[in-house]
């Protein structure tokens, strides 16, 4: 789980912007169940991040261990 894993589950858009504004390199990095930070965001209903994050170049197909892509787990 990284520092964008953290910042987009807990709704801290401000925080998501510096960290992808500082080039966090991996947008997409999954934590051990496969979720990424648009799995999180998505999963909190933070729908201004998990807005920013696609207009970023997350990947919305990437799935979790479990199979779900970020809308399957919102």
């Amino acid at each position: 789980r990284t520092v964008l894993h953290v910042a987009s589950s807990n709704g801290h858009l401000n925080i998501v912007k510096h960290l992808i504004e500082k080039g966090v390199n991996n947008l997409n990095a999954a934590d051990k169940w496969g979720n990424t930070a648009l799995h999180e965001a998505a999963a909190k209903g933070h729908l201004d991040i998990v807005r920013y994050l696609l207009g970023k170049g997350c990947d919305p197909l990437l799935k979790t261990r479990d199979g779900k892509t970020p809308l399957g787990v919102s």
